[in-house]
């Protein structure tokens, strides 16, 4: 889901909230800051203000606390588990780090890598090509034995 990861710039972000009583529907929208995490089936998409300084903002303070509480909510229920301080340092300081150091940073938070399967849902056509020559290549080859 991460490898998806979507960042939109937006001029405001709002919520609308609403209430239905007796067959009416009263909505209020209100604007919710700086930031917001939009998680659908296979993607999310973090919307991120336009404004350079509200977007420093949201890069260096906001995105890297939202973004812990994600991971740390049920994908079912949404409840969010308690967000441990030392996991916020390691989150903030991953997002503000450049994609080199990624490995040290882990290791300086304590984080060690280990091996999981990929249960990614996401389609990689460039393997399904490769299967397909690789297949094309093997007939290829079959065909010339036979003419022999």
């Amino acid at each position: 889901m991460l490898r998806t990861a979507n960042i939109e710039m937006t001029d405001g972000i709002t919520s609308v909230l609403s209430i239905s009583q007796d067959g009416n529907v009263t909505e209020v929208t209100e604007p919710t800051g700086g930031l917001h995490i939009r998680e659908q089936q296979t993607r999310i998409t973090i919307y991120v203000p336009v404004n350079k300084k509200k977007q420093e903002l949201c890069f260096s303070s906001l995105l890297p606390k939202q973004f812990t509480d994600w991971l740390m909510r049920d994908a079912i229920t949404h409840i969010q588990d308690k967000v441990d301080s030392t996991l916020l340092a390691a989150v903030t300081a991953l997002l503000s780090s450049d994609p080199s150091v990624m490995d040290l940073v882990l290791d300086h938070h304590g984080i060690i890598e280990i091996e999981l399967p990929n249960e990614d849902p996401i389609e990689d056509d460039d393997d399904d090509d490769d299967d397909d020559d690789d297949d094309d290549d093997d007939d290829d080859d079959d065909d010339d034995d036979e003419s022999v």
